[in-house]
């Protein structure tokens, strides 16, 4: 028999509750799908958040023997395997306000992405009908940043704003950072780089755990570097990045 022990919370106190698993139970399931014959057979108390079951939405990451993972894109009888046990252990993601079992707040962490302004200031001669023209190679320089999904595994594992939060942010608000300075749209772009320093940027240790957790293979650590040289060359994002030709504005007619 296999079992899983969830740590929970009912919003006062702290429990666990295990599950005894059969190997036909789990053949072929993913944790997610674990997880809703546990709620549907064995305990409809249980509480834990998942919408799209494509690893696009990223609601349903937690923490398995400490590690977090998305657990719709995670097959269960890999993680016993994995693990060479008949035990594992499920946590809410580490380093957010749990508010109930494997249910965590958001609200935080959404400030802290608002702080660097991770949005595009267009040019003044783009309309809506005319829109931000922007080239195939313009568009790979960001491409990856966009796949980020929030599901909040890269703050869970970062050591550095495990030991701090009043001075860091979680390292996928550094990522749209980065991907907000390096949009060949953008009229603004240091704004987020400044705001990123503002914020922690120099704190990161540099351990690049958030690049090896991400379900989608983001190199925040990367990013991070590339803002830094940013803000010690004072250059533009395309000395960095030559893919990167900032649109000249378009020239007033007399």
């Amino acid at each position: 028999m296999n079992k899983i022990t969830v740590k929970r919370f009912d919003g006062q106190k702290k429990y666990e509750s295990s599950y005894e698993l059969s190997d036909e139970v789990i053949r072929g399931k993913t944790l997610l799908a674990t997880l809703q014959y546990i709620k549907q057979n064995l305990d409809p108390t249980l509480n834990f958040v998942a919408h799209c079951r494509s690893a696009i939405c990223g609601s349903c990451a937690v923490r398995v023997n400490g590690w977090a993972v998305l657990a719709c894109d995670t097959m269960v009888e890999t993680l016993f395997q994995s693990y060479e046990t008949t035990t594992l252990t499920l946590e809410p993601l580490a380093n957010f306000p749990v508010i109930s079992d494997l249910v965590v707040d958001w609200d935080q962490a959404l400030e802290h992405l608002a702080r660097i302004h991770p949005t595009i200031v267009p040019y003044k001669e783009h309309s809506p009908k005319s829109g931000s023209v922007q080239s195939q190679k313009e568009l790979n320089v960001v491409l990856s940043a966009w796949d980020c999904i929030l599901c909040g595994i890269c703050a869970s594992q970062c050591t550095r704003y495990s030991q701090d939060k009043a001075d860091y942010l979680e390292p996928f608000a550094f990522a749209h950072a980065w991907r907000t300075t390096m949009d060949s749209r953008n009229a603004d772009p240091l704004v987020s780089c400044k705001a990123a320093v503002e914020n922690g940027l120099w704190r990161c240790l540099h351990c690049q755990i958030c690049m090896h957790v991400c379900p989608k293979g983001i190199n925040v650590a990367e990013y991070i570097v590339d803002l830094r040289r940013l803000i010690l060359s004072k250059k533009s994002p395309s000395d960095i990045h030559p893919e990167i030709r900032r649109r000249k504005p378009a020239e007033k007619k007399e």
